[in-house]
């Protein structure tokens, strides 16, 4: 069952920018310092990426997916979005957020699809998260919402390696590595939880930087000594940085973000420490260097490195063009804010 916007309802300029102004008042009452307004930007962000990864091109008609406004809340996966919205206007478990009582009490009732605000916060995220507030996505509303999306379950990317990144961005959505580099950058956003996603630290070099939307991502991926960080099993669960003060709020890297430069094995074996120049703390990989991926995933590789020089104009560019087309409007887009 699929709900579009009111057939009279126009996604003005004005409405916009309100929402955009709502999301910085909301943010502005988060703490910078702790991480919080970093996980309340991360979680919108996160939001809209997994409601257009699920995105399919090879599935039947009906159930491509994308940006339409649903997701499967119960996938482990999406586990840590009821913070940003609730499946369920009813859930007793979990108080409906202000976002998304703002939709359902104001924008709603003027014809706005869930599918529009979703990718309208998140656009409003990047843009006030980025340095001088100046990186505005393009946009453009029009989107279907579905009501039932059970035929995507499954189709969120895990954590295990490039395979998975391969599998999602490029064999299902059809992107570019390129482009799954620059979507991954998402990652300098917020941070994990142990509770929600299992992993638990930030991908930025600080709390209050896991807060602006820049090229830190590629910096701490490329700059920072990362080993392997061991489960009960004594396989590699994810990867973190041993230096001083790293066991509070440890710093973070899976090995999806760990693959795009590093040829890393994906059963957990991984035994290895991404630049024996620095300083792994850990006598079992300190002296074992990773092996780069510039010869196993070529376009990966360059675009990290790329990324990580870029002043942060390139990997906007980059994000801008990753993104289009993956926003649900191949059909019955109208023209709005821009052209994405």
């Amino acid at each position: 069952l699929q709900a579009s916007c009111g057939a009279d309802f126009v996604f003005t300029t004005a409405l916009y920018e309100q929402i955009e102004t709502e999301v910085a008042e909301i943010a502005a009452g988060r703490n910078l310092n702790n991480g919080d307004r970093g996980r309340f930007f991360g979680g919108i962000l996160r939001l809209a990426a997994h409601d257009f990864m699920d995105f399919n091109r090879l599935a039947s008609p009906g159930e491509e997916g994308g940006s339409d406004g649903c997701l499967v809340f119960h996938e482990d996966d999406n586990k840590g979005l009821e913070a940003v919205w609730v499946a369920d206007s009813q859930d007793t478990i979990h108080p409906v957020p202000l976002l998304q009582t703002l939709f359902e009490e104001m924008y709603e009732p003027m014809g706005m699809s869930r599918a529009d605000y979703w990718v309208a916060i998140a656009n409003a995220v990047v843009k006030i998260s980025s340095p001088n507030q100046d990186y505005a996505l393009p946009f453009r509303y029009g989107r279907l919402s579905n009501e039932d999306c059970g035929f995507s379950e499954g189709r969120q990317p895990k954590a295990n390696g490039c395979s998975d990144i391969e599998e999602v961005f490029i064999n299902r959505m059809g992107v570019t590595w390129r482009d799954a580099t620059a979507l991954m950058g998402g990652h300098t956003l917020g941070g994990g939880s142990a509770d929600a996603s299992g992993h638990e630290g930030i991908w930025d070099n600080t709390r209050a930087g896991s807060a602006e939307f820049n090229n830190d991502y590629y910096d701490e991926l490329l700059n920072r000594a990362w080993r392997p960080r061991l489960n009960g099993a004594n396989l590699a669960h994810d990867w973190t940085w041993a230096g001083p003060n790293n066991g509070n709020f440890p710093f973070l890297m899976l090995h999806t973000d760990v693959c795009l430069y590093f040829d890393i094995p994906e059963d957990g074996t991984a035994h290895c420490c991404t630049d024996i120049g620095g300083n792994c703390r850990d006598n079992e990989v300190q002296n074992i260097q990773c092996p780069t991926a510039q010869n196993v995933r070529p376009e990966a590789f360059t675009a990290v490195e790329e990324f990580s020089n870029s002043n942060n104009l390139g990997v906007r560019s980059e994000f801008d063009e990753s993104t289009l087309g993956h926003r649900g409007l191949r059909k019955n887009g109208h023209g709005g804010n821009g052209s994405g």
